[in-house]
């Protein structure tokens, strides 16, 4: 009997450790199971953008699983989504103190630093993920994008050209690039319009004087895009930026504009504003077409002109410029473009 009651006891105890190691079991697979389980739904959230469910589920995961690397990762997407980059870039730091350290996480922290204003940060971030992997090529957008913030339009240009290079057909961020492009450009020629002004202020002015306004940048950012439709005889786009010229037919704007090869634009002076139309002298000079001629032959204008502004964009501002024709000397005062 005492054999049998021993028997009993120890099989009762075999089944109760059985029991206890089994749930000691299933305990310890919990997290992982249910880590992989919520870490599909947070990223569900997260991928429809219902940013307060992603933030929620990512940080439940957080508090179960401290070391998670990829919770940490998806709530910093999360709260770049929600623009809170102090909150982003607390979390990369963290998955990059677990481990992380794939081009995804150097482009997140990239965008991250975009967001707080620090450019240069964001660049040197954008240039680790294009080493550890080329074929990111958002890297390339997002590089144009900072570079441009910065006036830094040589490199904005050529990051947006890579991009515009290595898209695949069909990539929905190209046209932006584009668009982009054309912007980094035409501010390139607006820093080199204000820094010929600059010192030419700044060798006839006092020093106190030598500020560039924000009506003259502003005059000139509006009138290169007319410059540029002269010099690429582009004759619809002159047509729609300049008042002037609706009722003048394309073959006659071919005629008026043979002897002229290009204009530059150098500078403005006296600008004023009124309601939504900038006035000033602009200074500039053409490459004029002599047959004939050896080398370029250069002449300097100026010409009173007129902008109205239509919307925010200046790309669609109108010019108003004072008649006369191509061929005037600088000291003929007036001098229309076309």
């Amino acid at each position: 009997m005492e054999s049998d009651k021993g028997r009993k006891l120890l099989i009762g105890l075999n089944i109760i450790l059985f029991v206890v190691i089994a749930s000691l079991s299933i305990l310890m697979l919990k997290p992982a199971v249910f880590a992989k389980n919520d870490l599909t739904k947070a990223n569900e959230y997260l991928k429809s953008q219902d940013i307060n469910n992603a933030e929620t589920a990512f940080s439940q995961l957080i508090l179960e699983n401290p070391k998670l690397t990829d919770a940490y990762v998806g709530r910093a997407k999360t709260y770049l989504f929600a623009k809170r980059f102090d909150d982003a870039l607390s979390d990369i730091d963290t998955a990059i103190g677990l481990g992380a350290d794939d081009e995804e996480i150097h482009l997140l922290r990239g965008i991250a630093f975009a967001g707080k204003g620090n450019h240069s940060r964001a660049i040197s971030e954008y240039a680790i993920t294009l080493k550890k992997n080329p074929s990111i090529i958002l890297a390339h957008f997002n590089s144009g994008r900072s570079y441009e913030r910065l006036e830094d339009f040589p490199n904005a240009i050529e990051s947006y050209k890579k991009f515009i290079q290595l898209a695949p057909p069909g990539d929905p961020n190209i046209a932006q690039a584009k668009e982009f492009l054309s912007r980094a450009e035409t501010g390139m020629l607006v820093k080199a319009v204000i820094n010929h002004k600059e010192g030419y202020k700044q060798s006839t002015l006092p020093s106190n004087n030598s500020a560039i306004a924000p009506e003259e940048k502003e005059l000139v950012r509006g009138l290169l895009p007319f410059f540029s439709a002269i010099n690429t005889k582009n004759f619809q786009s002159m047509k729609k930026l300049n008042l002037g010229m609706r009722n003048i037919s394309e073959s006659e704007l071919a005629t008026q504009l043979a002897s002229i090869n290009s204009y530059t634009l150098q500078g403005v002076e006296n600008v004023s504003q009124k309601g939504n139309t900038l006035m000033g002298l602009i200074l500039y000079t053409g490459d004029l077409y002599k047959p004939n001629a050896i080398g370029k032959n250069i002449a300097p204008f100026m010409s009173n002109v007129e902008l109205i502004k239509e919307g925010e964009d200046l790309s669609r501002n109108l010019c108003k410029l004072k008649p006369d024709m191509p061929g005037h000397s600088l000291a003929e005062k007036n001098h229309q473009l076309i």
